[in-house]
């Protein structure tokens, strides 16, 4: 047990000094910051060469630490030499204190030679901040180095044991051959033509020195490109251009361009120059990279590719997802595009462009056009440069381009229409097209709904019957607040220059029903569903037809509804035809262009159907001399008045005709004979104008008066003709009315 516990305590011990140990080497290693203040670039041989300053600093943190009685060695790498051994004397020349914490009499020498420089902390002037030492390598002669193949990175070892001084190796330069390095600054794409601006490149020397007085820097175009660009085009650091002539055929037959310099001070700071390469493109079919060659005296030969040609383009595109817009409103608004060059000079100058809406969608106002880069125009005034058609489906712009013209992108916004109550669901196309540019374009820009859906069962109804019940029709909202409380009209007989709108106007929803349909009492409307609001005792029938409904609204909807129209009857008279009794949703809700009749749906709450032979009875009620008659107490009119000749009461063949089922393609007038012919399902009969002969299917009757004209009309003696098609005639003296059933 003793033994035990003793080895415990023993490795508790030996752990205890490892971690103390650690510390010390931990701290030691980061006592100083050890850097190179500037790290040039330098060739690969020769003297007088100058490295980068090695400094090596006290951290806030470890102030004192370089000390008195400390060393440091600072050895040079293989390939490189002091051009002088160090000594006491010329100390200063390879070392200098920070001259405040350090003094120059607190580093003194202890050894050296052209590989290695030794010196000793004698002691401390302060130690106050931070201490430093600066190992130069720039006194001519003496700290300088001599390069003999050195790596490409020289790095010196900072050597201190047993000190408050960071050790190891930093780097004071890069070891480069004599030459060059060509970059590319910025390119662009060009189109075929002269004096074009492909891109801007950067020669610059690897090392200070590689370009000597009087050397040549050669620039070489591709086959059919021929350089342009002069002196103003070239900037230059670190060297002076004494000569830059415009750009000749060289001896292979390439476009070249020669540049001679000079070094304004050889040694020291690399030269370089930047150059602006302006061409002429002079193959209308070349395409692609532009690959210049650059070489010249103690120039590395390089081939590097700078801006490419490509044909002209536009890109015309939508900022956005399309806008939904309703159709039959005003003041509905599109999503924005833009219209950009894809090379400069893609527009065409004093050329025009189409901006065209679908026949269903009009302009409502000139849009906004805002140049988003470039230097061009689109003249958005109406009086000058951009023009609208009368039907307002088209807007002309013309495009003027700058002197100096840059590629330009332009935005397009504010594009404000109204639409048909008729237009399409679905996308709604903007097409761009005309010289300015360059083609044809189509860009979806809206997404069209109706406002309105309806929908409605189908019951029978039949010709010429009054009171017959239809299915109720549901009308609901596509989305909240698609009826209004006001809305803004577009005025009727607009054009390119007069768009008058009358805003604030009450919202009516309308529905109408097809001619020869008509209601035979009010609807009950009401909203079943949602917080749409109706001026219930302003929904009316029209009383001269009794074909429209109006429905005012009176609040507008927060919550998509809908509204039931239910108990519909209707009165048909003997002209609709056979089909579906479509009614019309319409009305300043959904149709704001005056004067707001037309249909933005349909819905057949009814079809019409021919009633079988018996299937009911017409009620036809003539008045002597009146020409107001009723069909099933739907009234009508025509054109001349029956009377009485002779006790027998005169009347209209049509009419008559008519109000026992004989259309007018069953009746037959023989102007040479002067005969009537009446026919009706399987039953002929005939009357001669004079005469008292009734024929019914050949067969004579004798009547008591004959037919006659009358003001260039055939009358009729009603009773005969009734009867012969089985027809019940009734008389009322007191009213002067005749009744056919």
């Amino acid at each position: 047990m003793i033994k035990a516990r003793s080895k415990k305590i023993s490795f508790v011990l030996v752990i205890a000094m490892l971690m103390t140990m650690f510390a010390f080497v931990g701290s030691a290693s980061a006592a100083t910051d050890n850097v190179a203040l500037t790290i040039p670039t330098v060739g690969s041989s020769g003297s007088g060469t100058v490295l980068g300053t090695l400094k090596v600093t006290e951290t806030a943190n470890t102030v004192g630490s370089i000390a008195a009685g400390q060393q440091v060695t600072i050895n040079l790498p293989s390939g490189v030499k002091y051009d002088a051994a160090p000594t006491a004397a010329t100390l200063a020349s390879y070392v200098t204190p920070d001259g405040t914490q350090l003094a120059a009499g607190d580093v003194t020498f202890v050894a050296g030679s052209t590989k290695s420089l030794t010196v000793s902390i004698a002691g401390r002037t302060a130690s106050t901040d931070k201490a430093s030492l600066n190992f130069i390598f720039n006194v001519a002669g003496v700290s300088t180095v001599t390069l003999d193949s050195p790596d490409a990175d020289i790095a010196v070892e900072v050597y201190a044991p047993n000190s408050g001084i960071t050790q190891g190796k930093v780097i004071v330069a890069y070891s480069a051959g004599a030459g060059t390095t060509t970059t590319v600054m910025e390119e662009s794409t060009v189109a075929v033509g002269n004096n074009k601006t492909v891109g801007t490149i950067r020669i610059a020397e690897t090392r200070a020195g590689a370009i000597k007085a009087t050397d040549q820097i050669k620039i070489v175009a591709p086959s059919d490109i021929t350089i342009v660009s002069t002196a103003t085009d070239i900037t230059a650091a670190n060297w002076t251009v004494a000569a830059a002539p415009a750009a000749t055929l060289n001896a292979d037959g390439y476009s070249q361009w020669t540049i001679t310099v000079n070094p304004t001070a050889a040694g020291t700071t690399p030269g370089f120059m930047n150059l602006v390469l302006r061409v002429n493109v002079d193959d209308r079919n070349f395409k692609g990279p532009i690959d210049f060659t650059v070489k010249g005296d103690n120039v590395t030969t390089q081939k590097i590719g700078v801006g490419k040609v490509a044909d002209y383009s536009v890109d015309v595109a939508a900022k956005g997802d399309a806008k939904t817009v309703k159709a039959g409103f005003s003041g509905q608004e599109l999503q924005k595009f833009t219209i950009k060059e894809g090379l400069t000079d893609s527009f065409v100058h004093n050329r025009d462009f189409i901006l065209e809406l679908p026949s269903y969608a009009y302009w409502q106002a000139l849009p906004t056009v805002t140049r988003d880069k470039g230097n061009g125009s689109f003249a958005v005034d109406q009086a000058a440069a951009c023009t609208l058609d009368n039907q307002r489906h088209q807007l002309t712009f013309t495009y003027t381009a700058a002197a100096g013209p840059t590629k330009s992108e332009f935005t397009f916004e504010d594009l404000k229409i109204f639409l048909d109550p008729s237009a399409p669901e679905g996308d709604l196309v903007v097409t761009a097209d005309g010289k300015a540019i360059g083609g044809k374009y189509e860009v979806v820009l809206g997404k069209v709904i109706k406002p309105v859906t309806a929908t409605a069962s189908k019951t029978d109804v039949k010709i010429g019957l009054a009171n017959q019940v239809a299915s109720d029709i549901t009308i609901t909202e596509a989305d909240a607040g698609m009826l209004k409380y006001q809305v803004t009209e577009i005025a009727a007989n607009y054009d390119k220059t007069a768009l008058g709108t009358f805003a604030n106007q009450n919202s009516v929803l309308q529905l109408a029903l097809p001619a020869g349909v008509k209601f035979a009492k009010k609807p009950t409307v009401e909203v079943t569903e949602g917080n749409l609001k109706l001026k219930e005792y302003d929904i009316t029938l029209d009383t001269a037809t009794s074909r429209f409904l109006s429905i005012p609204i009176n609040k507008t909807s927060t919550e998509a509804s809908t509204i039931v129209i239910s108990n519909i009857e209707y009165t048909l008279d003997r002209t609709v035809p056979e089909g579906d009794v479509k009614v019309k949703i319409t009305g300043n809700a959904v149709d704001q262009t005056r004067p707001c009749d037309e249909a933005v749906i349909a819905v057949a709450n009814a079809t019409t159907v021919t009633p079988a032979p018996g299937d009911y009875k017409n009620k036809v009620t003539f008045v002597i001399g009146s020409t107001t008659y009723t069909v099933n107490d739907v009234e009508q009119s025509m054109d001349v008045a029956p009377y009485i000749k002779g006790d027998r009461t005169y009347m209209p063949i049509r009419y008559v005709a008519n109000a026992i089922g004989i259309n007018d393609s069953n009746i037959f007038w023989d102007g040479v004979k002067r005969t009537v012919t009446l026919m009706k399902g399987d039953k002929v009969v005939q009357l001669t104008i004079g005469s008292k002969q009734l024929l019914v299917n050949g067969a004579a009757l004798t009547m008591d008066v004959a037919p006659e004209i009358v003001s260039d009309r055939t009358m009729l003696p009603a009773r005969f003709v009734a009867q012969a098609f089985g027809a019940g005639v009734g008389w009322d003296e007191a009213t002067q009315e005749v009744t056919i059933e």
